[in-house]
């Protein structure tokens, strides 16, 4: 059964509340397009998209970008760098913390979440004009933030739901989709293609058709069926993954996850997981969790991620410029 608290702000009501200048627009499409040209196969820059594994705070979170503004400018010819901040986070464990935009604290709302969360990405695109990346959990974050992020992610408990595949496919940003739980990169192929697809489907009280979406595959490592996690950042894995995209006539992009089963949840393994990628010719880009502090707090300690354990921010520049040396 369902208790309605209150009506969900609607898309109009954030937009006024919470608007983008004519500048930041026209940032926001560039950035776009320049992820799409990386995507794409039509710019040979690297991405990476690295921050917090989750955006809790936004003072902390917008000071993140800010340094990363900084590295950005100087890597720039052979990177692209992307904040990643996302604020709902899908959990093994439904007590755990779900997000800034899901963190309903005592005498808040979600509603007023969704202010905060806006205006954390509006204050990042303005100030820095680095694009934003979030992970795709409620179709209302399309409403809430669509004209803000520049790169949208599905997420390893999402990427095999019809629901998420149909979502994907009516976006016109990049879309990167991670393997499953189990590692199945079959399965990670047919939710690429079915994303990438022109598709009909039921989207808030509409009939819709969808045009397709420029996607790819995020390898983040997987769980074994004794639960022991296992990568697949590998030479032989990247390898057998490129034939199955090849195969099927997929986009040949793919980015690897420093982080989750490929670390071991060893933060400190993001490091050479991130240089031997990097050095991978099938390799496109990596994923990075990195926060200001290094490690994982108990109480929302200011820049110091409360999920999973995050590169510190100088370990996270000293790499980002070695990457950068490597190319």
């Amino acid at each position: 059964m369902l208790t309605v608290l209150s009506s969900a702000p609607s898309r109009k009501a954030l937009l006024s509340a919470v608007p983008l200048s004519d500048a930041a627009k026209k940032t926001k499409l560039d950035n776009d397009k320049t992820i799409k040209d990386i995507v794409g196969g039509k710019d040979n820059r690297k991405l990476v998209v690295c921050g917090p594994c989750s955006a809790d705070n936004p003072e902390a979170a917008v000071e993140y970008c800010v340094r990363l503004k900084s590295v950005a400018d100087k890597v720039k010819d052979k990177l692209f760098l992307t904040p990643r901040l996302y604020v709902a986070k899908a959990r093994t464990h439904g007590e755990d913390y779900q997000g800034l935009l899901m963190d309903a604290k005592e005498g808040g709302s979600l509603s007023d979440n969704a202010f905060l969360c806006r205006k954390m990405f509006v204050e990042v695109l303005e100030r820095t004009g680095l694009p934003v990346a979030d992970e795709l959990l409620f179709a209302e974050q399309i409403e809430f933030f669509g004209d803000i992020v520049s790169y949208c992610f599905i997420g390893a408990r999402q990427c095999d739901s019809p629901f998420f595949r149909g979502l994907a496919s009516g976006l016109d940003v990049a879309v990167g989709v991670k393997n499953n739980l189990a590692g199945n990169l079959s399965l990670l192929a047919f939710s690429l293609q079915a994303i990438a697809m022109k598709r009909r489907f039921f989207d808030g009280g509409r009939e819709v058709v969808s045009d397709g979406a420029l996607c790819h595959g995020v390898l983040r490592g997987f769980s074994d069926s004794s639960g022991v996690m296992r990568p697949n950042n590998d030479g032989a894995s990247v390898g057998e993954f490129a034939r199955i995209l090849k195969e099927n006539k997929l986009n040949k992009f793919i980015m690897i996850d420093c982080s989750h089963a490929n670390s071991g949840k060893n933060y400190l393994r993001q490091t050479e997981n991130a240089i031997n990628a990097i050095k991978n010719p099938l390799c496109g880009g990596i994923m990075l969790e990195s926060y200001l502090k290094e490690g994982r707090c108990e109480g929302g300690v200011f820049g110091c991620s409360r999920t999973d354990a995050c590169l510190g921010w100088s370990q996270t520049e000293e790499l980002l410029l070695e990457l950068h040396g490597l190319l």
